[in-house]
């Protein structure tokens, strides 16, 4: 075998959705040698669906707690590299190839003249990151059509994230005290900071914008959470706040700071109820920024 290409999928707790992945990752036209489950679960139910398969491509590795996104991460890019894969795939249980060809096409990017360039990762979707706003920067379409490939600054999760082993192996990985939300930025602005690049390819990302209708999109300055899902503010505050400390941008910092203040206040706008939790979120996420409280600390939804 090559070993040229393999991967892992973060789950917990949804082995149906799971396997609908693993079967459109498993149809790609390229797709990966070997796949590795890095399940988070208490229970066993992902264990003996995984075991039905009865597949020889994939390796079941239970981590015996949840460890979030971030932990699984860690876990998941540490045992594929040690497999000896020169590509990584970073996979969530949800989030399945827009296309059948998704694989194959990033692939491609290795075949075009990169100069000195050291690809640390690759991807079908990515966005540049200014360190002084503390904000993701959308990519413009115009740019994306001028150009065969583009280096970006990250690439999200569910992404097609595809990570070169070099990286792994270099000690860049993600920071399991995150647990959730914002591991992927933390993880690549470690691998910049490291001399490594991200790539994307322009055709599958004007792709994907023109399959989820992103084409001409303008992001609301603010977006309205639904009140279950409102602990999402909680860690994306908290762990922004973290990452932008750690990577020593104290100028972001502070004006995600001041953001994340008014962010805590705004949410009253939509009445007293939905008001009061947001802050409370917001706010805790602020103060654990602060004190560095990390880890989980809120029940996710699908707990």
């Amino acid at each position: 075998m090559s070993k040229f290409f393999g991967g892992f999928i973060i789950t917990y707790q949804r082995p149906e959705i799971l396997l609908d992945t693993i079967q459109k990752l498993f149809d790609q036209t390229f797709p990966p040698e070997k796949l590795w489950i890095i399940d988070n679960s208490v229970d066993s139910d992902t264990l003996q669906k995984i075991e039905a398969l009865n597949s020889n491509r994939l390796i079941y590795h239970r981590v015996g707690h949840n460890a979030g996104p971030a932990g699984a991460a860690a876990i998941g890019l540490r045992i594929v590299a040690e497999a000896g894969y020169k590509w990584v795939f970073w996979g969530d249980d949800d989030d399945p190839p827009p296309f059948e060809n998704s694989f194959e096409n990033i692939f491609k990017l290795l075949s075009i003249d990169l100069g000195d360039l050291r690809i640390g990762q690759m991807g079908l979707v990515g966005q540049r990151f200014d360190t002084k706003k503390g904000k993701v920067i959308r990519i413009s379409d115009a740019e994306l059509k001028s150009q065969q490939r583009i280096e970006v600054d990250t690439i999200a999760g569910g992404q097609m994230k595809i990570v070169s082993s070099k990286v792994v192996h270099d000690g860049v990985l993600p920071e399991p005290d995150l647990f959730y939300g914002y591991e992927e930025l933390d993880f690549d602005l470690k691998l910049k900071k490291a001399g490594y690049t991200s790539l994307v390819s322009t055709d599958e990302f004007l792709k994907a914008r023109n399959k989820y209708g992103r084409i001409g999109f303008n992001r609301p300055a603010y977006s309205k959470k639904a009140s279950n899902k409102l602990w999402r503010e909680y860690y994306s505050t908290r762990n922004l706040l973290t990452v932008l400390k750690r990577n020593k941008f104290y100028f972001g910092y502070m004006v995600c700071l001041t953001k994340s203040l008014a962010k805590g206040l705004y949410g009253f706008r939509y009445g007293w109820g939905f008001g009061v939790i947001n802050f409370k979120f917001v706010y805790t996420g602020i103060w654990h920024s602060i004190i560095k409280e990390m880890g989980k600390k809120f029940v996710l939804q699908n707990e």
